[in-house]
């Protein structure tokens, strides 16, 4: 059945491509549906005692389709070398094709891109480790005949080449750049999650961002709990290493025993509300079993509670407390980087072995090994065990492809590649083990992915994560918000940054409605100095969580953006954005800083042109009565009077 399948390798040198019988023998095929997914395992021997598994996944609903190949080493001797191991090798028919899409988060921001295939062809890759730190899997492709989204899910390094013919776009991906190796005795590869979408889009390009959102949220997303068939649901965080009044290096390592309680007691005099309370680096010892009062970089690998922070039961106390209030606990982790080798492996039983390092300052933890795997799960379940921690927010501070390389070149004969594969599988591995534990101890089934802000949000780590914090830099301005969300926001729906505005991303920052207005996202992050700022207005914050909670039930409806997208830079035009939902919904209009135009005429989407619709400004300022769809669609007048300022429209019919 998969003969055609579009995926290609070489062989000991020979190129191979799809699964047919001159070089494949089927061995077992089990297909099951579930959820209306068809779910199909096709398994096959190859040369050399190599079988080869075939995993997909067919949405009919959605035209999608998903696949995974995996090979592994079932007998006694090394095979031959597999390289050049591509997850789609296949021609997307269609003419004039326009490749549309965004790039990474850190330098690039999730800047749009439009390129025209016919005139130039093109490609993409990600050769830091760090996903989609630059660039990013996911695609549109856009033909006369129809429009493709396309995916990868691979938590490493990836290449995407576009390339026009006469048929169309030749697509050729992959996943560990530079694979070529041998595959020893039990030692199994694998490809990309590689996904492709077609879609009647008419190169309307929000038909088509729409139709991959009500797929990602329905069949991507993690659910919200073990026995839940809803998707994550938008919720408010919590963090309170602000309101300490302790000096420390970057905000985020000085709560302690005896600042949470006034924190939370002043919080929820205030009739604010969280759902998760977020507990933030430095809460552990070092390797030395010492205090880390500020360097919470250089001190990571014990993941064990600093106990001159929190004696005795005290995190617990916070824990309860909190879940007595409503609130889950969530708990900051970065598990592969490993400091002060030493006395690890003295004092917590880190074995030297696992590390890969250069000599320099980063030593990472090689989870390629399954025993390291098993090591760090260890540590980390016990440790949320042992406290009542709820979730599991992992980060990731330095880019792995340059110590991927260093475990490869330890490895006997050509083995390039291997070390990434084996590790990006013992990663998957490592989140899967903390999942499955938090379902059986009825804590939280997903993960917050971190990796420097937004470096490892690919569709396979999407499928055990959400992204609380999409990029480490929208924590400065308002404008760089809106920029993401008008880009960020068509691909990924659950999302979450800031709610303040300074110039360094690491400083405390200010809220005012504007802010507050801009950073309303499925996650509403609240992290003030709560008894520290007596200037903090409490009216506000609570404004806020009221009108985020008059937004959130459209968060995962139809979204489309009816402004032009900008930089940062560009403070002097108007951002406007709508959500709909069941034909009803709400508008977000901004107009930036240094706008002169008082007022914006947009044309709104996704209403039904024959049904009447009534639109509430909350503020007072912009209400409509029974216009027909198709009259909103022609055009809908917003005005502020002044820059800076946001509206909130609500759409009922």
């Amino acid at each position: 059945m998969f003969s055609n399948i579009p995926v290609s390798f070489k062989y000991d040198g020979n190129v191979i491509k799809g699964f047919d019988d001159c070089h494949f023998k089927l061995s077992t095929r089990e297909e099951k549906i579930d959820n209306n997914v068809k779910y199909s395992a096709y398994t096959y021997d190859f040369r050399d005692d190599i079988k080869v598994t075939v995993l997909t996944e067919s949405y009919d609903k959605y035209n999608a389709f998903t696949q995974t190949v995996w090979f592994e080493n079932t007998g006694t001797s090394n095979t031959r070398n597999i390289s050049e191991l591509k997850c789609a090798d296949r021609i997307l028919e269609g003419k004039n094709p326009v490749l549309k899409g965004i790039l990474g988060d850190h330098v690039n921001q999730y800047r749009p891109y439009e390129i025209d295939l016919s005139e130039r062809n093109t490609e993409f890759s990600a050769v830091t480790g760090r996903a989609t730190h630059v660039n990013f899997p996911y695609f549109l492709l856009e033909t006369d005949e129809c429009s493709y989204l396309i995916a990868l899910g691979w938590a490493g390094t990836w290449k995407a080449v576009f390339n026009s013919t006469e048929e169309g776009v030749h697509l050729a991906a992959k996943g560990v750049i530079n694979l070529d190796t041998y595959l020893k005795p039990g030692e199994k590869i694998r490809t990309p999650l590689m996904c492709i979408i077609t879609c009647d889009a008419n190169r309307d390009k929000s038909i088509a961002m729409n139709h991959w959102r009500k797929w990602f949220v329905n069949h991507v997303m993690p659910r919200n709990g073990a026995k839940e068939t809803e998707p994550v649901r938008p919720m408010i965080t919590n963090c309170l290493a602000l309101d300490t009044g302790r000096p420390n290096s970057d905000g985020s390592i000085s709560e302690y025993y005896g600042s949470w309680k006034p924190s939370l007691d002043k919080y929820y005099q205030e009739s604010l509300e969280m759902d998760i309370r977020w507990v933030d680096a430095g809460w552990y010892c070092d390797p030395y079993n010492k205090s880390v009062p500020a360097d919470w970089w250089g001190t990571v690998g014990t993941w064990t509670l600093d106990r001159e922070k929190w004696p005795g039961d005290s995190i617990r106390q916070s824990v309860e407390y909190a879940e007595k209030h409503g609130a889950y606990t969530m708990m900051w982790f970065e598990p592969e980087r490993v400091t002060h080798v030493e006395a690890l492996s003295q004092n917590y039983g880190f074995n030297p072995e696992w590390v890969l390092t250069d000599g320099g300052p980063v030593k990472l933890a090689n989870l390629a090994r399954e025993d390291c795997v098993s090591w760090l799960t260890e540590r980390i379940i016990s440790t949320m065990d042992e406290h009542g921690i709820h979730m599991y927010r992992e980060d990731f501070n330095c880019d792995p492809a340059p110590y991927w390389s260093i475990g490869d070149q330890m490895e006997d004969g050509e083995r390039t590649g291997i070390t990434e594969n084996l590790y990006v599988q013992g990663h998957y591995r490592l989140w899967d083990n903390i999942i499955d534990y938090c379902r059986k101890t009825n804590k939280l089934p997903f993960i917050d992915s971190c990796a420097s802000g937004g470096g490892r949000n690919d569709l396979e780590s999407m499928r055990r994560a959400i992204p609380m914090l999409r990029s480490d830099s929208d924590r400065t301005s308002a404008a760089l918000r809106l920029s993401m969300t008008t880009s960020f926001m068509e691909w990924i729906p659950c999302c979450g940054a800031s709610t303040k505005e300074s110039v360094d991303q690491l400083e405390a920052g200010k809220p005012d409605l504007y802010v507050l207005r801009a950073s309303y996202l499925p996650i509403l992050n609240y992290g003030f100095e709560y008894t520290q700022d007596r200037t903090l207005n409490f009216d506000l914050l609570r404004q806020g969580q009221k009108e985020w909670k008059m937004i959130k039930p459209f968060f995962y409806g139809d979204f489309y953006v009816l402004t032009p997208w900008h930089p940062e830079s560009e403070t002097d035009k108007w951002t406007v954005y709508m959500f709909i939902k069941d034909n009803k919904g709400i508008i977000q209009a901004f107009r930036q800083e240094t706008c002169e135009q008082d007022s914006i005429v947009v044309k709104l989407k996704g209403l039904d042109e024959n049904r009447y619709y009534s639109i509430h400004d909350i503020d007072g300022r912009n209400i409509i009565y029974n216009k027909r769809g198709n009259e909103l669609a022609e055009g809908l007048t917003i005005k502020l009077p002044e820059k800076r300022s946001a509206a909130i429209l609500l759409i009922n019919s």
